[in-house]
């Protein structure tokens, strides 16, 4: 069963200098609704800025609940994390409708990062939120899960 905390983000709208300088590398892509945009685990190798429709952001427990962490729409980024560290992905994304994205190379996304430093606050301020979210969630969800063990 899923649990439906969502949250939509608000420092993740681009500021339109930086919007325009990660598109004008970035390549337009198409999702369907229900399509996979990328999954936990997947190589953080390109961001997604969203153009149009909805994503749902999400993860799945070892026992197989899944969690909506996020609901994303237009102008907002996603994969920011994972293109900064160069790690593995760390969520499961999905179109809930239609989307039209840009898909933007990480060696594209780190230039403009080093050479724009009201970029790189941009992209701070977007972790610092998803940060707290994702420790707003876990304190929401420990004590109901303390009382279903204790049950």
């Amino acid at each position: 069963m899923a649990h439906r905390d969502q949250a939509t983000y608000t420092h993740s709208q681009i500021p339109e200098h930086i919007r325009t300088d990660l598109i004008a590398s970035g390549t337009p892509h198409r999702f369907a609704p229900g399509e996979t945009v990328f999954r936990k685990g997947d190589p953080g190798d390109h961001l997604v800025i969203l153009e149009s429709g909805a994503v749902e952001v999400s993860v799945t427990a070892v026992d197989g609940r899944r969690s909506v962490i996020a609901t994303l729409g237009a102008g907002e980024l996603l994969g920011e994390m994972a293109v900064l560290d160069g790690a593995a992905r760390s969520a499961d994304v999905h179109a809930l409708e239609a989307c039209e994205v840009h898909l933007v190379q990480r060696a594209a996304v780190l230039e403009v990062v080093t050479q724009d430093p009201k970029a790189a606050l941009w992209v701070i301020e977007v972790l610092c939120e998803r940060l707290r979210n994702a420790s707003d969630t876990f304190e929401t969800l420990m004590p109901a899960q303390m009382a279903s063990r204790l049950a």
